[in-house]
């Protein structure tokens, strides 16, 4: 399976700490102010994608630009496509409301690729695909995905999420059942963030043949909300 079919399993870290999965900020926690979840043109969007610098030093490439959310796909349970926020209302959500979306790709040799996307839409992101994900995950340690014509299986578990932004979910995918089985192995840690009008989604992809950087997910989530919070003033 080749990356691009993995990462459509996405509707596109690897030391997180306790398994925290979905957060939300308790009553009495400081809100962020309603500027810094505005919403953002395409050109606001992607100045609040972090640089290389503010990544990881053993990532030393970067590219602009991702694939869109693969529609074309299934889950066994069902249940489980909510699991990456595939489900009827975060897909209803965005084709009635997005108005930007950009992405970034950062990568380092032996390191594995992390994606990075933000996208902005004319109503505040719902809580709802972020409480279906949870409730779906005791469904769905074990899942099987087709996308491109091709089935794999996962494994899944809650990550823990650095509690950034209003809601945040994270997910760690191992890829246990692939055809041809060179793919099996593959982690891909995903953690989404809702922040306003505003949705982080970060993705990193961690092949067997390399090693994972330490917290880097959780770097990516911190510049991007900072980055938001920053656009805010």
């Amino acid at each position: 399976m080749t990356r691009i079919a993995i990462l459509g399993l996405a509707a596109a870290a690897a030391t997180s700490v306790a398994l925290l999965g979905c957060t939300a900020k308790a009553p009495g926690d400081a809100e962020s102010t309603p500027s810094a979840g505005r919403e953002l043109s395409p050109q606001e969007a992607a100045a609040a994608l972090p640089g290389l610098a503010d990544i990881d030093q053993r990532f030393d490439s970067e590219t602009d630009g991702v694939p869109d959310v693969d529609a074309d796909r299934s889950t066994y349970p069902a249940d489980c496509l909510k699991l990456t926020f595939g489900g009827p209302t975060m897909s209803a959500f965005t084709r009635d409301h997005r108005v930007a979306f950009v992405g970034r790709e950062y990568s380092g040799e032996g390191r594995g690729t992390l994606t990075l996307t933000v996208s902005s839409h004319d109503e505040v992101v719902p809580k709802t695909p972020f409480d279906d994900a949870g409730n779906a995950l005791g469904k769905c340690a074990t899942f099987s995905n087709t996308a491109h014509r091709t089935t794999s299986t996962w494994s899944t578990e809650l990550i823990g999420t650095p509690g950034r932004g209003e809601q945040s979910f994270g997910t760690r995918m191992t890829l246990t059942k692939d055809v041809p089985p060179t793919s099996e192995g593959t982690i891909v840690d995903e953690v989404r963030v809702r922040q306003g009008h505003n949705l982080i989604t970060v993705s990193y992809f961690v092949p067997p043949s390399s090693t994972p950087v330490p917290g880097v997910v959780d770097r990516a989530v911190e510049a991007t909300v900072a980055s938001l919070e920053r656009s805010g003033d």
